[in-house]
């Protein structure tokens, strides 16, 4: 009997509390099919709670029985944690850059690999890296009393993000969304130039992170059952970069059937820093670094191959000249191979939707880019005169946008006179608030206002909501050690995952009485989108009616203090970064290729279109009482010679128009 010990996230002390945990994972010695068959009618409505005299909770898969571990929500609610289950064979050697293969561990001779020692490993800043061979899965299922659940339990997949290069999904706790009926997922995948090296050919075709994804909803169609869940109602939800990866199993022919429901938080593949579009180059970049030939695609993958991990990161680090930024490590879209993920540009996927119109929910927080709060206020202090705001300005095109080189300096003084005209820039607070109001539009509204208008074009239901509850905890405050700031950096990328897992991280402050209610609220609208494909499912006062977008209305819902409908949220912005400085850099030629809706005109464009129609309608109205108004004359004429004929003192002439 073969077991595998597997550590729940753990890293530097100085982010996150360590916390041990043991999964065990057992292969068939013999098949008892009596059993079995008891077992599979038990686990149909819950997990199973004890195993022989052992009070750990086990599900029987087609690969071995899988022992897990008695875990509590946050208040006391039990429910079962199966850790570090493998779903793909360590992509490591010659699997390095290569579509992943499901796990064998439990087949074949029966060995089981486990996993090397200290993953997941963490880098100085506590940041995941590496987790080239930790590709596993987590799985939290409700622990009820199988007498009063019936029915199968819908599935929540989170797709973890941070930039596609740092993160792990065991990061995000569970418990709160478990005190729901669902069956909540976290997993693992290849991340960084692991994950989406792209030789733009058949060598190395990338997207392996995202093959990572499929392979993780394909074991959850294959096994989810044993757990109670339902494989025709699973929802993927992810953030940031996760978000943008849920976009993209949206659009990508290998992932339909494999989940029903999809919420993007602070994201989309349509955003400019979500897809590569010169892999190849950014792929050589990489050798050149560590020192690999880049005459030929082959050889260039062959000696990464060969190139330990930590060497590969470091050449990663190098070349940001923005924070994070540029975020070249992602997802691309493939020209060479078979069964390709990504085969189309997503616009032109968008503007012929070809499958399944799936319920979608999509929104953003509303200082997104908070984040860069200390490196603005550094860069204000450092720098001094009116050029101060250009530099800036200037240096985040260049590495967030793909406004570069010559277009970026044409847009400079647009941008200036757009956010940076009516403040005083010697003044932090206002030169501060200016910028993230900036770059959150850039990287954040524009794109996503730009994705609820595609997806609304592509008849796909969409709910759109805007995340503006500041409460105790932010991370934004956790990066700078909860010290005083110059400005409000209100609700930062990421905020709202305070309220919807467990964050173990350090420096968080109790949350208040109204933090432990804007929970409540979100868990019940993430879980009843999950479980009906919209939310509320109960309108109420407190849960107001949420309406599926409009373009016309531009309606969207507000997730605050209270809950509440609203309209129009930064459409000028939207446009100013969607359209407009496309139109000045490209002296007017408009580059979204998008021709069966304009997603950032559509809300115009259909508004045009109504007026025409109005116009129309009221056209025919007019010509009908012309009608009406003929025929009575005719009618009249007709009766006043009648009457004249018999003596009346009306005339036919007094009658007429």
């Amino acid at each position: 009997m073969n077991f595998m010990n597997v550590n729940r996230l753990t890293s530097s002390p100085s982010l996150f509390s360590s916390n041990l945990i043991v999964i065990k994972l057992k292969r068939f010695q013999r098949v008892n099919w009596t059993t079995t068959l008891v077992s599979f009618l038990f686990l149909s409505c819950c997990v199973n709670l004890t195993s022989g005299q052992s009070n750990d909770p086990q599900v029987t898969l087609s690969q071995g029985v899988a022992l897990g571990k008695r875990m509590y929500t946050l208040t006391g609610r039990p429910f079962a944690g199966f850790l570090g289950i493998p779903y793909a064979n360590p992509p490591v050697g010659q699997l390095r850059f290569k579509k992943p293969i499901p796990y064998g561990g439990w087949r074949g001779n029966g060995n089981f690999q486990q996993y090397r020692p200290g993953c997941p490993q963490y880098d100085s800043r506590g940041s995941l890296y590496g987790q080239e061979d930790c590709l596993y899965l987590n799985v939290y299922v409700p622990m009820v009393d199988r007498r009063t659940q019936s029915g199968l339990l819908p599935v929540m997949v989170y797709i973890h993000g941070e930039s596609f290069e740092n993160g792990d999904g065991s990061i995000y706790g569970p418990e709160k969304l478990m005190e729901k009926q669902v069956i909540v997922i976290t997993f693992n995948y290849r991340l960084g130039i692991l994950g989406f090296l792209s030789t733009e050919d058949e060598i190395a075709t990338g997207n392996w992170g995202l093959y990572d994804q499929k392979l993780v909803l394909d074991w959850i169609q294959l096994n989810i059952r044993s757990f109670g869940g339902d494989p025709g109602r699973v929802t993927i939800f992810g953030q940031g970069s996760g978000a943008a990866c849920v976009f993209f199993h949206l659009m990508s022919r290998l992932s339909q059937g494999t989940f029903h429901r999809a919420i993007m938080q602070s994201g989309s593949g349509l955003c400019h820093w979500a897809l590569e579009r010169h892999p190849l180059e950014y792929a050589k970049e990489i050798a050149d670094n560590i020192g690999c030939p880049t005459a030929t695609s082959l050889t260039l993958v062959d000696c990464l191959r060969s190139v330990p991990v930590d060497k590969i990161l470091k050449a990663q680090t190098r070349g940001k000249i923005f924070g994070e930024f540029p975020q070249r490590a992602a997802p691309t879209i493939e020209r060479f191979g078979q069964d390709r993920f990504l085969d189309q540009d997503p616009r032109t996927l968008l503007n012929n939707y070809p499958y399944n119109k799936i319920p979608v929910m999509i929104g953003l927080n509303k200082d997104e880019t908070s984040f860069f709060y200390p490196l603005i206020v550094s860069h204000f202090r450092s720098n001094y005169g009116e050029d101060r705001e250009r530099k800036l300005i200037g240096r985040f095109l260049e590495a967030a946008t793909p406004f570069k080189d010559s277009r970026k300096d044409r847009l400079i003084f647009p941008v200036l006179s757009q956010y940076f005209d009516y403040i005083d820039t010697n003044n932090v607070s206002q030169f501060t608030s200016a910028f993230v109001n900036m770059s959150t539009d850039a990287l954040y509204s524009s794109c996503i206002d730009e994705t609820a208008k595609s997806l609304w074009g592509a008849a796909i239901p969409v709910y759109v909501y805007l995340f503006d509850y500041k409460g105790e905890n932010s991370m934004i405050k956790i990066l700078l050690n909860n010290s005083p700031t110059v400005i409000d950096t209100g609700v930062c990328h990421g905020d709202e995952l305070f309220y919807l897992f467990n964050l173990e991280m350090d420096k968080t402050k109790t949350p208040s009485f109204q933090d432990t209610r804007t929970s409540q609220r979100l868990i019940t609208l993430w879980t009843d989108f999950a479980t009906y494909g919209y939310s509320p499912k109960l309108e109420t006062y407190d849960y107001p009616r949420w309406e599926k977008f409009d373009p016309i209305k531009l309606n969207f819902y507000r997730i605050g203090s209270t809950l509440r409908p609203d309209y129009i949220f930064r459409q000028e912005q939207a446009y100013f970064w969607s359209i407009g400085l496309h139109n000045l850099s490209t002296n007017g030629a408009l580059s979204l290729p998008i021709t069966r809706v304009n997603p950032s005109e559509v809300s115009y464009k259909t508004l045009a279109w109504s007026m025409v129609a109005l116009s129309a309608t009221l056209l025919i109205l007019i010509l009908l009482l012309l009608l009406v108004l003929y025929i009575q004359r005719r009618r009249q004429t007709f009766e006043t010679n009648s009457i004249d004929a018999n003596g009346s003192h009306i005339s036919a002439r007094s009658s007429n128009f």
